[in-house]
């Protein structure tokens, strides 16, 4: 391109190396040699790569402690004048700052362009040698020990190599913590990437936490960790391990063996039951009642599975292409746990956890999806546009299986 035509005006996601500046795509040096400013996440990183370049675009600062006040005159400049976003290393908005910016720049009608390029975990995906055809980016854990356990049981049913981003003095106790709530899987450790002592140490994750429990590395980490039921001792997808399972076994045609608890296939979910006029689905008879006044321990109990749920609802979605709009919104209706979109259909989800997989038989009360129906009514006009059609689906959640998503569970 001829350096002296300017770039049409709007947004610019340009992607930059993670370490190697060879790198650096011949596209990307020149958007960020014509763009009219620079939005960076560390300046001085930046400028490194500037006079790689040999440009002295403008920068500005745009990271998590100045997104909010700088946005709205990025959005404005992005009228007259190309903005190109960057991060200190990789893609941008892969576990950085920017999908509000991508998000208003649409918004206000302006034009947005990617310039791909590096991305450390994409990159770590192709040095493990675990199956890539279906993988889940988590980010960073969470560093209080709580939390990170509540966040690694979300993800421990999903059906998809994961990938995690971690620090060097923290990798150790995530190792272990990974080994303790997802059994013991083929992992890789990778770091360095593109640099001089590029690293991927294989192993299972107890001997990799075992490794690095007291030599913590240097250098940006990335953890790749197999589905469950690609590590040694687990059978047909039991993630418990040899003589540990506590699911009973399940008998598939062709002798193929597994675990009830994470060998459930999609075609095992509940179905909606044939659409007669003016019939939704089939919904179980209820149980006897057993009335009990739930004491404050039982109700506190009830709600922090009921948010573990929904967050695991939310992380199957989004695997699933699914965007969540909001999450818990109240109506004088009633409440919907998950509003989330694809393409034109927006879904109000409800979600339901239960202690065992054979209570989820009687999880779907019709007055609770009655309830939805109408929130979702109430709520069409703030979530649904011109075009886009609704619907209320059901989230069912057990300890040690796969979600059961019921589409269209309510057909009013």
């Amino acid at each position: 391109m001829n350096p002296e035509t300017p770039l049409n005006p709007g947004l610019y996601i340009v992607a930059t190396p993670i370490g190697n500046l060879g790198d650096l795509s011949p596209r990307a040096a020149d958007i960020l040699a014509r763009a009219d400013v620079v939005a960076v996440e560390d300046s001085r990183v930046t400028a490194g790569l500037l006079r790689h370049v040999g440009t002295k675009t403008p920068m500005v600062p745009y990271h998590d402690h100045s997104a909010e006040g700088v946005r709205p005159a990025l959005i404005a400049r992005m009228a007259t004048e190309a903005v190109a976003l960057v991060s200190d290393a990789g893609t941008p908005l892969i576990s950085d700052p920017g999908f509000k910016l991508v998000r208003d720049a649409r918004a206000a009608g302006h034009l947005v362009v990617t310039i791909p390029g590096p991305c450390a975990a994409v990159a770590a995906l192709t040095l493990a040698g675990l199956p890539t055809d279906r993988f889940l980016f988590v980010g960073f854990l969470p560093s209080k020990a709580h939390a990170r356990s509540e966040a690694i049981a979300e993800i421990a049913t999903i059906r998809a190599t994961l990938v995690l981003y971690e620090s060097g003095p923290r990798l150790g106790a995530s190792l272990a913590a990974l080994a303790e709530g997802l059994g013991d899987r083929e992992a890789a450790v990778t770091r360095e990437i593109t640099k001089r002592f590029e690293e991927a140490v294989t192993g299972t994750l107890t001997s990799l936490a075992t490794r690095y429990a007291d030599a913590p590395p240097r250098g940006e980490i990335v953890i790749v960790i197999a589905p469950p039921g690609d590590a040694p001792g687990q059978r047909g997808g039991c993630r418990h391990g040899a003589g540990r399972c506590p699911h009973p076994p399940l008998h598939r045609p062709g002798g193929e063996r597994g675990c009830e608890g994470t060998r459930a296939r999609p075609q095992d979910a509940l179905r909606p039951r044939a659409r007669t006029e003016g019939e939704g689905v089939t919904l179980p008879a209820p149980r006897p009642s057993r009335r009990r006044t739930a004491s404050t321990a039982d109700r506190q109990v009830a709600e922090a599975a009921g948010r573990r749920g929904e967050r695991l609802a939310g992380w199957w979605l989004r695997l699933k292409g699914w965007s969540i709009l909001d999450r818990r919104v109240r109506t004088p209706a009633g409440e919907v746990d998950i509003v989330a979109r694809k393409g034109t259909l927006i879904a109000f989800v409800e979600v339901k956890t239960r202690a065992t997989a054979a209570e989820l038989d009687f999880a779907i009360d019709e007055r609770r999806l009655a309830r939805v129906a109408a929130a979702a009514e109430f709520l069409m006009p703030r979530y649904a546009g011109p075009g886009d059609d609704i619907r209320v689906d059901v989230i069912l959640l057990a300890p040690g299986t796969r979600p059961r998503h019921i589409e269209n569970a309510w057909i009013g």
